[in-house]
């Protein structure tokens, strides 16, 4: 989703949706909060920028500035091998999904939650 946003970010009022990426990343790095915010991007932050004047261009490397960067670059026989082992365990947990679910809409019936 982070991926959309930024595309959207940089195409429809680019200083608010900035804004709005710079107190996440804000917020993410505040040491109280003992999170990660990790997300991935198929292409460098700033590509993103694109079509940008100067001033937003600027504003684009500030929010850059707060967010720490690893790349990540494994070839596409890799990526599309952990895409098919992802496939084999959804394939697997797809039935103990469907008698999880099942299983809730028993109990809810019977009303179990109240």
């Amino acid at each position: 989703m982070y991926l959309e946003h930024l595309e959207y970010a940089a195409k429809e009022n680019p200083e608010q949706e900035l804004y709005f990426i710079q107190l996440l990343a804000e917020y993410a790095n505040e040491e109280d909060k003992n999170i990660f915010f990790i997300t991935t991007l198929h292409q460098a932050f700033d590509s993103y920028a694109h079509g940008l004047d100067l001033q937003q261009r600027k504003e684009w490397d500030k929010v850059r500035g707060r967010l720490k960067e690893l790349t990540f670059n494994e070839p596409v026989e890799q990526l599309l091998f952990i895409a098919s082992e992802y496939e084999a365990v959804e394939e697997a947990v797809l039935p103990l999904r469907k008698r999880l679910m099942d299983y809730l809409k028993r109990l809810n019936l019977q009303k179990f939650f109240r």
